[in-house]
Order: C-alpha cells, then sequence, then structure tokens
C-alpha cells in the first residue's frame, strides 16, 4: 500500500539545473508538519522514495520496506554434538 507524504512533492529539475542536481522538493510546511506529527516511526526516523508515475509524473511517498528479521540468511548449521571420543591421544 502506497503512504504518500501531505506537504511534500517532487519534481524533474529544471533544464538549466547543474549536473548534481538530481529532483526538486517542494515542502508545504503546513501540511507536513500536521502529517509528521500524526506518522509512526520506528527509532524517530522515515524514510521516503521518490517514485514516477506510469503518466510520468513524479511523486514522494514512504519507504515502508521492513527487512524480515524472522528468516535465516542462508541455512542453519547444524548444532554442535561436542561428543569427542576418549581414546584422543593428546
Amino acid at each position: 500500500m502506497k503512504i504518500f507524504i501531505d506537504g511534500m512533492s517532487a519534481r524533474k529539475p529544471s533544464e538549466n539545473a547543474p549536473a548534481w542536481v538530481k529532483a526538486s522538493i517542494g515542502i508545504r510546511r503546513d501540511a507536513l508538519v500536521e502529517w509528521l506529527a500524526h506518522a509512526e516511526t520506528k527509532n524517530g526516523w522515515l524514510n521516503a522514495q521518490i517514485c514516477e508515475s506510469q503518466k510520468g509524473t513524479w511523486y514522494v511517498e514512504l519507504d515502508t520496506y521492513a527487512a524480515d528479521n524472522a528468516k535465516p540468511a542462508g541455512p542453519t548449521p547444524p548444532a554442535p554434538t561436542n561428543t569427542f571420543d576418549k581414546d584422543v591421544p593428546f
């Protein structure tokens, strides 16, 4: 589900902008402050993405990606058995 950030807009920079300018951001202060007052955060951070619609319009949406830490990254190694042969020569 997309969550649009009220009070924030994005657009392509003007053709006269320097090469290091990647986007232009517009902020309607009152609307953004109101939206932020009700936004849920983890550790005080919100991440946003500048996206492009199918019609070519840019917009800003809340990045809601959350890594699933419950899944192991790979196969679980077998637990150590701690069974040693009692006839170890050293």
